[in-house]
């Protein structure tokens, strides 16, 4: 059971290849539904299982069926490096 406490944050560009490839294969989206922001709930509860199960390896896409909205936090690029 999802802690209703927890926060998901989602930040694409943190996401490794193969990451995003399990996202197309899972939710039968593209990477330009993701970058266009054209996302079903599927691949949105996609992403939040993706960001999880590196927490969690033995989780399912399945058990994040009942995250809320308002859980879920989208890491947004405001156009600075990091690195500075």
């Amino acid at each position: 059971m999802i802690d209703p406490d927890q926060s998901f944050t989602l930040d694409v560009e943190d996401m490794t290849l193969g990451e995003l490839e399990d996202l197309e294969e899972c939710a039968d989206v593209t990477i330009g539904d993701l970058q266009a922001g054209n996302l079903p709930m599927k691949a949105i509860r996609v992403l939040v299982w993706i960001v999880a199960r590196r927490d969690d390896p033995a989780a399912t896409v399945d058990d994040f069926r009942d995250v809320r909205l308002s859980q879920i936090v989208w890491a947004v690029d405001d156009g600075t490096d990091p690195k500075d």
